[in-house]
């Protein structure tokens, strides 16, 4: 999270937003090094199931795309409570794969 704009029933969403996409960016980038180009959020979950064997995080992760989803393209809000804690453990799955980009 950021010190720019505070957390709040506005920003919530569009923080969690953001943060799904820098880590959907850097599965992408750690699919380049292995081999794979990767054109959808689905097969980022078969991709850490599969190929790197992260199941727990690919089940993570599609829960994470799930709730962007459903923000994106339906309008679903989120609290400011679940927001900090799906952001908190986005940062978390971030942490890793970066671990794992510099392996």
């Amino acid at each position: 999270m950021d010190s720019f704009s505070p957390l709040n029933e506005e920003t919530v969403a569009a923080k969690f937003v953001v943060n799904y996409d820098s880590l959907r960016e850097i599965l992408e980038a750690l699919a380049l090094l292995k081999g794979f180009k990767i054109y959808n959020h689905e097969c980022y979950v078969s991709f850490l199931s599969e190929i790197i064997n992260l199941k727990n995080e690919a089940f993570k992760f599609n829960e994470f795309r799930r709730i962007r989803n459903s923000i994106n393209y339906y309008g679903k809000d989120i609290s400011v409570e679940e927001g900090k804690q799906l952001i908190k453990e986005v940062l978390e799955l971030r942490t890793k794969l970066l671990g794992e980009l510099n392996e």
